[in-house]
């Protein structure tokens, strides 16, 4: 063993992932916001996406590390990032499932050789394999699972759920082979205990599950989350909000914060026709405090806790329908607008709420004073 390049390669190691953590979420993040902001074409986000998995890759390949190490990370970061709506994530899903997938798969297919387990030995060492490899991950998902603290029949459940190995054997043993490491016939035996544990979690979780009484708390939960799923504001991605420097302009902005809690917001700020004193950042000041009084909530009913999203503010001294529509091609949820004298004397709509709100298709969130 060279000190010299264990030590390279550690300290490398340690050097990317303190940055990737740092520095490197926040470029990810706004290289996504970029792409998906700057750029009309449909995959321009997927193509930034693999770009950035291919540029991390390549590094942890410098530093002497497998490149699988880089796209892992990458993977995590471009998970993280707020921007990544469901309609880019299917178009990544599906890039990943149709071709990089059978790929991989077909070739670690290719590099196997089932013929080896017609000798009697190999066979019986397979078979111990799957046993050992079963025992072992059931076993720990038990005994973790009595630590803390849940039933023997949900512990049962657990053990059944993790027991499949999936991809992530077959990742490490390519991985194995491709480096001299691992025979042809060890890489044999264990792509086939992976296919085995994998094709037999199914059967077993069920059975497992159908013994697991459901508790109170699961109740809630699982009537909750049919409750989001129907629900507007828990599937919305991503609210642009539009608001002048009045009292309903820092109303508006408290209660984007409360909807939009955890989802990126970006607000156009107007300072034309006001009807308090300029406040330099204060609705992003409102927004933060909504968001906060959001999370509070989600922690005083057992809900997952919402993670805190980018604030953009943009600055017009007169707000226009074409400003507002140029954003909103950026992809929004919702429209949430607070303006002052949105409300004529006759009780109608301003000409300018009328522009703003028709440069935005889709829903609206109307946030008015009536007119004195």
């Amino acid at each position: 063993i060279e000190l010299g390049s264990l030590a390279f390669t550690i300290a490398g190691v340690a050097l990317f992932m303190a940055f990737s953590f740092t520095l490197g979420r926040r470029i990810v993040f706004d290289a996504i916001r970029w792409t998906n902001d700057t750029f009309r074409s449909e995959y321009a986000v997927v193509t930034v996406i693999l770009a950035i998995m291919g540029v991390m890759a390549l590094i942890t390949d410098l530093i002497g590390v497998h490149t699988v190490l880089g796209a892992f990370v990458a993977g995590i970061l471009v998970g993280e990032s707020p921007i990544l709506s469901r309609h880019i994530e299917g178009q990544l899903r599906g890039i990943i499932t149709a071709l990089f997938m059978p790929v991989f798969f077909g070739v670690a297919g290719l590099s196997a050789d089932l013929t080896v387990l017609v000798d009697p030995q190999l066979a019986l060492l397979t078979v111990a394999l799957v046993v050992i490899a079963s025992i072992g991950k059931f076993g720990g998902a038990f005994i973790g699972a009595e630590v803390a603290g849940m039933s023997r029949a949900e512990g049962i459940a657990v053990g059944c759920g993790m027991n499949a190995r999936g991809s992530t054997e077959v990742i490490v043993a390519s991985i194995g082979l491709t480096m001299g490491v691992l025979s042809h016939n060890l890489f044999t035996m264990i792509l086939t205990m992976a296919v085995i544990t994998t094709l037999a979690m199914p059967p077993t979780l069920r059975w497992a599950l159908r013994r697991l009484p459901i508790g109170e708390k699961e109740k809630k939960r699982l009537e909750r989350e049919e409750i989001d799923q129907r629900g507007f504001v828990a599937n919305l991605e991503r609210l642009l909000v539009v608001v002048d420097e009045g009292v309903v302009g820092r109303f508006a902005a408290y209660l984007a914060g409360v909807i939009g809690a955890g989802k990126p917001t970006t607000v156009l700020h107007s300072s034309g026709e006001i009807d308090a004193e300029p406040t330099e950042g204060l609705h992003l000041e409102e927004i933060e405090k909504g968001a906060e009084d959001s999370r509070e909530a989600a922690k005083k009913s057992d809900e997952t806790p919402v993670r805190e999203a980018p604030v953009t503010r943009r600055q017009h001294e007169e707000l226009s329908a074409e400003a507002v529509a140029k954003e909103a091609r950026k992809g929004y949820g919702m429209l949430l607008v607070g303006l002052g004298r949105a409300v004529t004397s006759k009780g109608a709509f301003s000409h300018r709420l009328n522009e703003v709100a028709g440069a935005f298709d889709g829903p609206l969130c109307l946030v008015l004073k009536p007119a004195a």
